[in-house]
């Protein structure tokens, strides 16, 4: 029997779509354990649960175990699982040392006299009337240059140095090479030879260095008969460059990534057939508009909805929405609904929920405020043109009922204020890309003047929006 391709043996799932992710990751351990027992044949790990070791002796020894469990073939199976979660932990972490060891390189050093001594001085530098003779760079009186956790760089200088001759406010005074490198380069170095944290420091990021290069050899060549599985959450970025790219080389790829355009309307009718919910497509993307388009929430949803209407009956709008009320979490598309009343006091309480739980999302709800606002400027330029409700279904490409909210929504705003509300929106997202932190507050800021009627005066108003970000 041929062996298996690698394409076939390593498989990695990713994305900020939680449930699809585990769900998929759970089916490819099913596919390839087949009837094996799992208790002899399937090892799991977690890179984010490896690196929350208390010492770097203990994540070397969480890297010797992943070690062991790929390599080692069980006794009663010859085809076995290891699964890893949290890939996007796995990071190279030499950067920042390669950038200090180029910027040593950069440093020119000449051979001077000074007091009759032998130093070394910069070649920008040197006392008036030498020239100096010989030349080197800084990075050779520097060893082994290591990344730390935390931007820190280790490094290994000789212990034996020349003194190196600075210019002062008295002239020019002789240092040693550590005192001499503090001067000259940028960062947070650590030397290895002195006391402190140094050395316990550099393990976990030697560990960690470890596992990406174990995790290159296992994804390029896995063993035989291993079937290795890898779990990520975020997107492409958010993961180890060389790392994808040998995945996507020698194995299998999928991603689930929500995007706040993405409306799932085939999951969502393939789960609620499976649940016996008879949902039309208004109703579907009813439940999106309400829930938003994140399938674990989406799947927690449909169990309920199932529970409160018999296989087969079509809820309609009313009773689907009175269903839905009852949800605890707030999806970012909920703040439109009470924008378009300007309930101010149901904005703010979605809003705070947003901000504690999605903190890092505030981008997603730029863009479906910019949509949203955007939605009711084209229905009050459809309006001026005469365009009916049918055609403004149309156009929008909405179902009616999801059309005719808009037009009451709209009339609630005035087409200058909509265009108002969209240039502080435009605003707050530079004030946001400069301080994120700001991010409640300024958002507060926003949907109480929007509520509050403060876009319908003739001034600009939240200009001091795109300054606070800049501070």
């Amino acid at each position: 029997m041929p062996a298996a391709s690698s394409s076939q043996n390593v498989s990695l799932v990713f994305g900020n779509q939680r449930h699809a992710v585990a769900e998929t990751a759970q089916r490819l351990v099913a596919d390839a354990l087949g009837d094996a027992l799992p208790e002899f044949a399937y090892h799991r790990f977690d890179a984010q649960e490896m690196f929350r070791a208390a010492s770097g002796e203990a994540l070397s020894e969480s890297v010797d175990e992943f070690q062991i469990a790929c390599q080692t073939v069980p006794f009663l199976t010859g085809q076995y699982v290891v699964r890893l979660d949290h890939l996007e932990c796995v990071k190279m972490t030499g950067r920042a040392a390669a950038n200090l060891a180029e910027a040593l390189e950069a440093i020119q050093m000449r051979r001077c006299t000074w007091e009759g001594r032998s130093v070394w001085a910069e070649a920008g530098e040197l006392p008036a009337g030498q020239s100096g003779t010989d030349e080197a760079n800084l990075r050779g009186w520097v060893g082994e240059v290591t990344s730390l956790p935390g931007g820190q760089v280790l490094l290994d200088v000789a212990a034996e140095s020349p003194q190196f001759l600075v210019p002062n406010d008295a002239g020019h005074e002789l240092l040693g090479l550590k005192a001499f490198l503090r001067l000259k380069v940028k960062g947070k170095i650590v030397f290895a030879d002195e006391e402190g944290e140094s050395a316990t420091s550099a393990e976990p990021a030697s560990a960690v260095g470890r596992l990406h290069a174990l995790l290159e050899k296992l994804i390029a060549n896995p063993p035989p008969g291993c079937r290795l599985i890898f779990t990520a959450e975020g997107r492409e970025g958010d993961l180890s460059a060389p790392l994808l790219r040998l995945l996507k080389r020698h194995g299998t790829v999928e991603k689930f990534v929500t995007y706040d355009d993405y409306a799932p309307l085939d999951w969502l009718r393939k789960e609620s057939r499976a649940r016996g919910l008879a949902l039309n497509r208004p109703a579907m993307e009813q439940l999106l508009r309400h829930v938003g388009n994140d399938l674990g929430q989406l799947a927690s949803e449909l169990d309920k909805l199932a529970l409160l209407f018999p296989a087969g009956t079509e809820p309609d709008e009313e009773a689907l929405l009175a269903a839905l009320h009852g949800n605890s979490r707030h999806s970012p598309f909920q703040i439109t609904e009470k924008l378009g009343t300007k309930d101010l006091d149901g904005t703010l309480a979605v809003l705070d929920q947003l901000m504690r739980e999605s903190p890092h999302e505030h981008p997603v709800l730029i863009g479906i405020l910019a949509r949203y606002f955007r939605q009711l400027m084209r229905i009050h330029a459809m309006n001026a043109a005469g365009a009916g409700e049918a055609e403004l279904a149309s156009q929008l490409k909405l179902p009616p009922f999801i059309a005719r909210k808009l037009v009451r929504q709209s009339r609630q705003y005035s087409a200058t204020e909509l265009e108002r509300m969209l240039r502080a929106l435009a605003e707050l997202d530079i004030a946001l890309k400069r301080n994120a932190r700001l991010a409640p507050l300024l958002f507060k800021d926003l949907m109480m003047a929007i509520c509050g009627g403060h876009f319908l005066q003739e001034a600009r108003p939240l200009q001091y929006l795109g300054k606070a970000g800049m501070n």
